[in-house]
């Protein structure tokens, strides 16, 4: 999964113009065959071998997506799609990340008024 923006649990805002700011969570990676989103709505993957689908899931209320299935696309209001990685922007710090920077652990010099 290296030189993805996201991974699994990472909390995230989407940047394509049709649901552009509304915040996700990252679920997992979109299977590369037939599968049933966690609402139990049927879908199938559309990405090519350099694509990378997210599954996500809706924080609040749904949010306009388009579903690939047999037969065609299938826009819908939903709580969970599929969406690629390059449209998110993730606001979760990485698994293993320090959660603050290191030059906060340091005094820094304070001037009076």
């Amino acid at each position: 999964m290296s030189g993805l923006r996201c991974w699994p649990g990472a909390l995230a805002y989407i940047t394509h113009p049709s649901d552009f700011g509304h915040m996700v969570e990252v679920l997992y990676l979109e299977p590369r065959e037939h599968y049933t989103l966690p609402d139990g709505f049927p879908a199938f993957s559309v990405g090519g071998p350099n694509q990378s689908m997210w599954v996500i899931k809706a924080m609040g209320k749904p949010f306009a997506a388009t579903v690939y299935r047999a037969g065609g696309r299938t826009p819908r209001r939903a709580m969970y799609a599929a969406c690629e990685d390059r449209w998110l922007r993730p606001i979760t710090p990485p698994p293993g990340a320090e959660d603050t920077p290191t030059t906060a652990d340091k005094p820094q010099p304070v001037e009076a008024a």
